[in-house]
């Protein structure tokens, strides 16, 4: 029984599918169709029925029915207006001469028992509308409801991972499963992004929910319940008919066919439904301006360091100092820092279209002190503008002989699943190929036309076919405290990617020796911090990673009484010792705190230092 939920279900599903999906008038899911199925034509036997219907004079009315058959056939390239009399288009007669030549009787043509023909016919089909929309021409036969089933066939096919592209394409009922979960278009990736037994057990547990005699007969009102009630009705109630997934299946496989035939000439549709493939694109992209090559350099020496390597310890334990240390060490090394926060998206770290400002030339333009303003008039123009992800990526292309090194200082402040996205497959590395991603991922395709405007890398994505993988010589290092507040959790998928390596807080300081005035005498740093320590750790229970690291104060704080007070008492008083004021310190507030202190005058913790 799978209704109702047990809370391994709902974890299960929430793992892939979106909390709240769009829903239609009816209160059914809105599915982004990637095939030609329509609610009036559901099986490729009735769209060539009525193609031939119309070539006999017939679905001529504007009767609501003869309508809709026209706008399905339309859609499909397969009949044209002629003078206010429909007939087959050269793409329509060009199928039903293929139908003719192979022996293939249409009255009687079904989807399920002519698998292979199905198959050829929407190829064709496919073929002949893509090589429309190739010519760009405003009076191509490409209509807007084709370019967003072949935007929805794009985003899947993309979302694939290439080791496991032959298996879906020739698994009709995965098809029926894809189509199903494909509300919002982030269904199937995250689907994808599930260790292959967990996408097998998911998609189970969808067909034990949408077929248990148990189905809800209206929406449950907690909401993961109700997620899973939308996301299966549609398969339980038979609102998409099983057949559907003749069509879904021959559209994705006629799709890869093009992808392998059109190679560079491929239509990349971005969501405005835009070809914005960049040998049919003329826009300039004024990032691709930007020089990446550092210039010659010796082969760098082989190093076995690992090239995703997460540095953790407690504050001031030299995190930062000993990965960028590490890094300069490496042979030919470059740098490249960025910092996560709560705010940072894949949109920061991978790049986006963001608008970017022109200026238009004119000597009348003044600003509010009537100063005339140089630059001239401003225009927006939007432009894609790399993160600090494809920065390091591009440098790591354009240079092969320099190790770059992508330093994330608080990796785990940000959400990391969240803001690697689809670039999370390539975390997997070939340790017997030079330590390049396993996997490559299929980019967006606003990605894919920012990095084709290099020509360094057009070479590269034509012969992946605008696949990507990681080189061997980009390494990604982070730094993080999980003890740190307003951090987000790291779950194991993402961790068993990376190597950890942890600082603890009894590591030894370099300035140890240095002096502090406490009670008015001179204590060592490093007597003094492990004073400190071992209250907190034996007697207090504080966890380790909250304990003071060796270079949480600098030799210049040291030895100011106003930065020890500031920074170090204010840590242990708001993060460490919230609950344990009074064993920790003999004060009710921080400000009866601040005034004992006087500038290292008074004894503050409630243990001897010296």
């Amino acid at each position: 029984m799978a209704w109702p939920l047990t809370q391994q279900n709902k974890d299960a599903f929430i793992q892939f599918l979106e909390p709240n999906p769009p829903v239609n008038n009816h209160g059914l899911i809105k599915i982004r169709h990637f095939s030609f199925y329509s609610s009036e034509l559901k099986s490729l036997g009735q769209d060539l029925r009525t193609l031939v219907a119309i070539q006999n004079g017939q679905h001529q009315s504007n009767v609501i029915t003869d309508v809709r058959y026209r706008n399905t056939l339309s859609n499909m390239g397969l009949i044209t207006d002629n003078n206010g009399v429909f007939v087959p288009s050269i793409l329509g007669n060009q199928i039903l001469q293929y139908c003719s030549q192979n022996n293939i009787v249409i009255p009687t043509f079904n989807d399920g028992s002519n698998r292979v023909a199905a198959l050829e016919i929407e190829k064709n089909v496919l073929i002949g509308l893509i090589s429309e929309l190739i010519k760009d021409d405003p009076n191509l036969i490409c209509t807007d409801t084709f370019k967003q089933v072949l935007f929805n066939a794009q985003e899947v096919y993309s979302a694939i991972p290439q080791q496991e592209l032959a298996n879906v394409l020739g698994n009709d009922a995965k098809n029926y499963f894809l189509q199903l979960i494909n509300s919002t278009g982030d269904e199937v990736k995250r689907y994808f992004r599930l260790a292959s037994q967990d996408q097998t057990a998911f998609e189970q547990l969808w067909k034990d929910c949408a077929d248990d005699a148990a189905f809800p007969t209206a929406a449950p009102p907690l909401v993961i319940d109700s997620m899973v009630y939308k996301y299966c009705r549609t398969k339980s109630k038979n609102t998409l008919q099983y057949d559907i997934r003749f069509r879904v299946q021959a559209f994705l496989n006629a799709y890869h066919h093009c992808v392998i035939s059109f190679a560079d000439k491929m239509p990349i549709l971005n969501k405005d439904l835009k070809n914005i493939n960049p040998r049919n694109n003329k826009i300039m992209n004024y990032n691709a301006n930007r020089n990446f090559d550092l210039g010659q350099n010796n082969l760098p020496v082989a190093t076995l360091k690992p090239r995703h390597r997460i540095i953790s310890g407690c504050p001031g334990s030299g995190k930062s100092l000993f990965v960028e240390t590490e890094a300069n060490a490496l042979p030919n090394s470059y740098l490249v820092k960025t910092t996560f926060h709560q705010e940072t998206t894949y949109y920061d770290f991978v790049g986006t279209y963001k608008p970017t400002p022109l200026y238009e030339k004119s000597d009348d333009i003044v600003n509010s002190a009537g100063v005339k303003f140089e630059l001239g008039k401003p225009v927006i123009n939007y432009s894609f503008v790399f993160g600090h992800l494809i920065e390091s990526y591009l440098l790591a292309i354009k240079n092969p002989n320099w190790n770059i090194v992508l330093v994330i200082d608080e990796i785990n402040r940000g959400n990391v699943g969240v803001i690697f996205g689809d670039f999370f497959q390539l975390l997997d590395r070939d340790n017997q190929n030079h330590f390049s991603s396993k996997y490559p991922i299929l980019p967006n395709a606003d990605l894919i036309e920012f990095l084709s405007s290099f020509d360094f890398m057009q070479p590269i994505l034509a012969a992946s076919n605008n696949h990507i993988k990681l080189p061997g010589n980009l390494f990604i290092w982070g730094t993080m405290n999980s003890a740190d507040q307003g951090v987000f959790p790291i779950d194991s998928a993402f961790r068993r990617r990376w190597e950890f390596e942890y600082k603890g807080y009894n590591e030894v300081c370099a300035y140890g020796t240095d002096l502090l005035k406490y009670n008015n005498i001179d204590v060592g740093w490093e007597t003094f911090r492990n004073k400190i320590n071992q209250k907190l750790l034996t007697d207090l229970n504080i966890p380790e990673d909250k304990l003071i690291g060796p270079y949480f104060l600098t030799p210049d704080e040291i030895s100011k009484p106003e930065k020890v007070l500031n920074k170090l008492f204010l840590y242990l008083w708001d993060d460490v010792a919230r609950f344990h004021h009074k064993e920790l310190m003999s004060y009710d507030s921080f400000a009866d705190l601040k005034t004992a202190w006087n500038n290292g005058q008074g004894k503050i913790f409630t243990f001897d230092i010296a």
